[in-house]
């Protein structure tokens, strides 16, 4: 059996029988495709400035809500409110400092009614008291505070009239009541009005150099947070001060009052003369002449009394009856004029009768 013979390098050996020709080898595959590497693509400024504009928005947003927290100022001038049915204007300043401070200015509308305003102050029917409310732009009260004007009973309640107690003992009795109770009534009314004012911020009074109220002032603090602050937008008030109607008929009163005080005082005193001349003067009497003082002009009589002769005729005549101690008769008018005459003396002796 014949076997093929291959040289050394793995090719068949040409020596042999059969057939010479030459052997095709098979072609290796081709190497696969290499794929062109990806080619990344720059960003564009676009995206830069559109993440800018990003992270700007974030950090307003961030900046309003903590301003949100945080008052435009710390003070704040919040102008004027008004209350007109009082006829009251105030002004008020607003200030943060760890709390909500103010401090306001009550005044009266229209300088026609500083008259009014004064009495009243001065003359208080009740105490008073003023609400001042914080308000955002569409009116929601964001907090409020109110302040108190001292009141005093002993004044209001004083009594109508400087008048002396009565002298009857029934109306004295009368008298004595009335005045306790209303002692007991002003004690009262006082421990309440101390009661009241207790921690209270408290309206005072500035006044001018002719003595007159002209306007009330108070400060202190709001109950009112940063963020409420921050939302104010304008004041105002609510009052029970009295209205410009009761003011005027407080004025109407006192001077109707005062006219009453001024007849009681001129009827006392036409009483008293009344009085005074009732015990002190006689309509008419006779005496016996005891003296006569010529360098005075003085006649006495036996009781005491004395009569001023101004006339010189009569003053000769009135010297002959002191020397007689002759007896006259006497009659007086209210306003002490004297008709001085004696049985033995025709006519009439003018005197003036001294007390």
């Amino acid at each position: 059996m014949s076997e093929s013979n291959e040289n050394e390098t793995g090719q068949p050996s040409t020596n042999g029988g059969g057939y010479q020709g030459e052997f095709f080898a098979e072609e290796p595959p081709p190497p696969p495709p290499q794929r062109a590497a990806r080619r990344v693509p720059k960003p564009s400024p676009l995206i830069f400035v559109g993440f800018a504009l990003l992270a700007a928005v974030m950090f307003a947003l961030v900046l309003m809500h903590r301003s949100s927290d945080t008052p435009a100022s710390d003070s704040q001038d919040l102008g004027d409110g008004i209350y007109k049915a009082a006829g009251l204007r105030g002004h008020m300043l607003a200030r943060w400092d760890g709390k909500l401070h103010y401090q306001v200015q009550i005044e009266p509308i229209d300088p026609t009614v500083a008259s009014s305003f004064d009495f009243t102050l001065n003359n208080l029917p009740r105490p008073i008291d003023i609400t001042l409310r914080l308000l955002d732009s569409s009116g929601f009260a964001l907090c409020q505070k109110t302040v108190l004007l001292p009141y005093e009973p002993a004044k209001a309640l004083a009594p109508p009239s400087a008048a002396h107690p009565p002298s009857g003992k029934a109306a004295l009795a009368r008298y004595q009541q009335e005045q306790a109770a209303r002692q007991a009534q002003i004690a009262q009314l006082q421990a309440q009005e101390q009661t009241r004012l207790k921690g209270q911020d408290v309206l005072q009074r500035q006044v001018n150099s002719d003595g007159q109220i002209v306007a009330l002032n108070a400060q202190g603090d709001f109950p009112c947070d940063r963020k409420s602050f921050k939302h104010v937008d304008y004041w105002d008030m609510t009052t029970n001060f009295p209205t410009l109607d009761e003011q005027q008929a407080l004025m109407n009163h006192q001077a109707q009052h005062a006219a009453q005080q001024s007849a009681d005082a001129r009827r006392a005193t036409r009483l008293a003369n009344v009085r005074r001349f009732s015990s002190a003067f006689y309509v008419q009497g006779d005496e016996h002449v005891s003296s006569y003082d010529a360098s005075r002009a003085l006649l006495t009589t036996n009781p005491g009394r004395n009569f001023y002769i101004a006339r010189k005729q009569d003053q000769a005549i009135v010297a002959t009856w002191a020397a007689n101690y002759v007896l006259i008769h006497y009659k007086c008018d209210q306003q002490a004029s004297c008709a001085l005459t004696h049985s033995g003396t025709p006519g009439v002796v003018l005197g003036k009768l001294n007390q």
